[in-house]
């Protein structure tokens, strides 16, 4: 579940607006991404949360870890896959979905996220 976690952010920690996606092209496949783009695509979800390090805590004191540093998350994006049909609209809608929901109970995969997390495998 860290996996997860580390790439979420809690609307209390005042980060960006969901809304606003990374600037990156939605129709482009995350594995196609260059470094500069893979790069983008880290700072965007992980400025979520205010930034690389900053973990969430929720309002009942549990704590949510994000990425350390961008290359945590660039070594995640790296472990997608040649072949992940994963397009930036729908990795953003995952990243989108676990903010908000990043102190919930009982953590669900939704169907936002099943491409993302089917890639990253077991």
């Amino acid at each position: 579940m860290v996996l997860i976690l580390a790439l979420c952010a809690a609307p209390a920690c005042g980060g960006n607006s969901l809304t606003a996606g990374s600037g990156i092209e939605p129709d482009r496949q995350v594995v196609s991404l260059n470094d500069t783009d893979r790069a983008a695509l880290c700072d965007w979800s992980n400025s979520l949360s205010g930034g690389y390090g900053h973990d969430i805590v929720c309002s009942d004191g549990r704590t949510r870890p994000v990425d350390d540093t961008q290359q945590d998350c660039l070594l995640r994006l790296s472990s997608l896959g040649s072949t992940c049909p994963l397009p930036v609209r729908e990795y953003e809608a995952c990243i989108r979905y676990i903010y908000a929901n990043a102190c919930a109970a009982e953590p669900v995969t939704p169907p936002e996220c099943e491409v993302y997390f089917g890639c990253l495998g077991p």
